[in-house]
């Protein structure tokens, strides 16, 4: 059996990415946060993680990918797609006319705003979808609601009031897989995702990075950046390649980066959950 640590409760989107992603075999270990993902994994007492990364309707998640380049002792060896279908869950009894408060993660009442605001709901902020679920369970307070999965509604003996009520019909989260080890050889012929993360401060210019990209003669899948956290205006980029960690046009690529920029790693190969048609040396800029 795999050990997959995700974040979360029992019912946790995190919790059926893990389990998609692992299949039969896999264990979905609960976590109280992604820096506890990371621990499992480092300690050895899951021996996979899974951290969402972005997600088609709210962008990036970038605690998640701070996390990974902040560990260098860990590599991504996998991605997931998971459809996201959010839920109104309520104890029994409730509807949407009783309903005053919604409890749900940030993410999701984001996802979920137009509903939301056209039933004139408040907005109550919670570390995790199922978990949420969980707590208007156990409180059984008239008038709250969660948005969460229904597997989760399941789980902790609520009921559904409303379902697939995101904004966007297609809400997809894409997951990252994080292990000890870097993923093994691949399968010849199979679409690889490569990807490679730095760091840039002024007065370096970002110019330097994007004409050594573009010569490179791979494909630009993503690439987006963010604030490091370590240093005032210090940027953290990741982009994403479609090439094999032994490409020696991959190879040339980290020596000119390494050039131009303060910091450069290589997260990890692993097979891609998609494999879009992609131009080489055109990237798809996200801030």
């Amino acid at each position: 059996m795999t050990r997959i640590a995700f974040h979360g409760q029992p019912g946790a989107y995190g919790e059926a990415a893990a389990l998609g992603y692992g299949g039969e075999s896999a264990v979905a270990v609960p976590c109280a946060g992604f820096g506890a993902v990371v621990e499992e994994v480092e300690s050895g007492r899951a021996a996979l993680g899974i951290l969402p990364v972005e997600n088609s309707q709210a962008g990036a998640v970038h605690e998640s990918l701070e996390l990974i380049f902040l560990h260098p002792r860990l590599h991504l060896v996998g991605e997931y797609e998971l459809k996201v279908r959010h839920c109104l869950l309520a104890v029994p009894g409730e509807s949407l006319d009783t309903l005053v408060r919604v409890r749900s993660h940030p993410q999701a009442l984001a996802q979920c705003a137009p509903f939301l605001a056209r039933h004139r709901l408040q907005l109550v902020t919670g570390t995790d979808t199922a978990g949420c679920a969980r707590d208007v369970a156990l409180m059984k307070v008239k008038g709250e609601g969660a948005i969460a999965s229904r597997r989760a509604a399941e789980l902790y003996g609520l009921e559904v009031l409303a379902e697939e009520i995101s904004a966007d019909a297609h809400n997809t989260t894409r997951f990252r897989v994080i292990a000890r080890a870097p993923h093994g050889p691949m399968t010849p012929g199979t679409a690889v995702t490569t990807v490679l993360a730095f760091t840039l401060a002024p007065p370096v210019a970002i110019t330097q990075v994007i004409v050594a990209l573009s010569s490179s003669g791979l494909a630009i899948l993503n690439f987006h950046r963010q604030p490091s956290g370590r240093g005032q205006w210090e940027q953290l980029f990741f982009v994403e390649l479609q090439a094999f960690g032994s490409d020696e046009r991959l190879s040339t690529l980290l020596e000119q980066l390494g050039r131009s920029t303060r910091e450069v790693r290589q997260l990890g190969s692993f097979p891609s959950a998609a494999a879009p048609s992609v131009p080489p040396g055109r990237p798809s800029f996200k801030d």
